[in-house]
């Protein structure tokens, strides 16, 4: 399939300066790794939606975000369905195929999001997956409202506030414009393009991570595990791939339920390993998911290692490549 044919089902949304900022509510605290994933992310590789030539990006992303934070708060492994978000639309959203990714974000903070096996179709037109949602409304709406959150946030395009909605909410949704660049899959870092000017139309993901020594994000796309994991010289397949810090972005958004909970995990990161002789090492176990410290943001670095917690770390270490 030649990608440069594809409808890309993105659109940039209009200015609004009634959005909530993200970095209005963080607090600056904590150290930021120099590297840094989801530790969700192979997990969610191995079931990553793949919209093929639909125009469903935006709402899968949303999709991505939901099952990783509800893996992380409930230990839920089930996906959730982008038809859902895709045929539930509004008069002030656009009628063809693309989505705003801010209609969607209030969609999904209004009316939630259902399971996928609820509503498992994929749609080329959002105006078809509107006519299936109509005829199951209430059964749907039922179901999927336990799934809301709160309110979103736009991050801007701000690195440091980026990477704090990536470690603090689990993924910031991006939409960028489709350059040459984007559709070379083959190279291991998607560069800026030379030029701006030649756009094919914009795309939605989730960033879940990223990696200064390569000056480049972790993004999860929703095209199933369709990329050569180049950087680490592996030919497994991956739903992820790495794009660079300078590649152009329109806009950014994550979703926040406790505003407190979020000043208070970020206050809470690497304040116990900061200064520590042992940070660097730490942080490189943690970026590498050897270690994950404790619940409430802690690695209590001099407290002793149990028999337990040793077996996961050597199982883990195992599992490296």
């Amino acid at each position: 399939m030649d990608t440069k044919l594809l409808k890309w089902g993105a659109l940039p949304s209009p200015p609004d300066e009634r959005d909530y900022k993200f970095e209005d509510i963080i607090v600056g605290a904590g150290t930021l790794p120099s590297q840094y994933k989801n530790p969700y992310l192979e997990e969610i590789n191995e079931i990553v939606l793949n919209q093929g030539s639909t125009m469903e990006c935006v709402c899968c992303t949303v999709a991505h975000w939901k099952w990783l934070m509800e893996r992380k708060q409930n230990g839920n492994r089930d996906m959730f369905s982008p038809s859902y978000l895709y045929g539930n639309f509004h008069d002030n959203d656009v009628d063809e195929g693309g989505c705003y990714p801010r209609c969607v974000c209030a969609q999904h903070v209004t009316y939630g999001i259902c399971k996928f096996d609820d509503f498992p179709k994929w749609y080329n037109d959002k105006r078809l997956a509107n006519v299936e949602y109509r005829e199951r409304k209430a059964e749907l709406n039922e179901k999927a409202y336990p799934y809301r959150s709160n309110s979103y946030y736009t991050c801007g395009t701000n690195i440091d506030t980026i990477k704090r909605g990536v470690m603090l909410r689990g993924g910031v949704m991006i939409n960028v414009p489709v350059h040459d660049t984007l559709l070379d899959m083959v190279t291991s870092i998607t560069k800026a393009p030379i030029s701006t000017k030649l756009i094919y139309g914009y795309h939605a993901m989730l960033v879940v991570g990223w990696d200064d020594s390569l000056n480049c994000w972790i993004v999860l796309n929703s095209y199933g595990r369709t990329y050569d994991d180049l950087i680490l010289g592996s030919a497994k397949k991956n739903g992820y791939f790495y794009l660079s810090y300078d590649y152009p972005i329109v806009e950014t958004y994550t979703f926040v339920d406790d505003i407190n909970e979020v000043q208070r995990e970020e206050e809470d990161m690497f304040k116990d390993t900061i200064g520590h002789w042992a940070q660097e090492s730490i942080d490189k176990a943690a970026q590498k998911g050897i270690v994950q410290g404790f619940e409430d943001g802690t690695f209590r670095p001099d407290e002793m290692v149990t028999r337990a917690q040793l077996c996961v770390i050597l199982d883990r270490l195992g599992e490296l490549d």
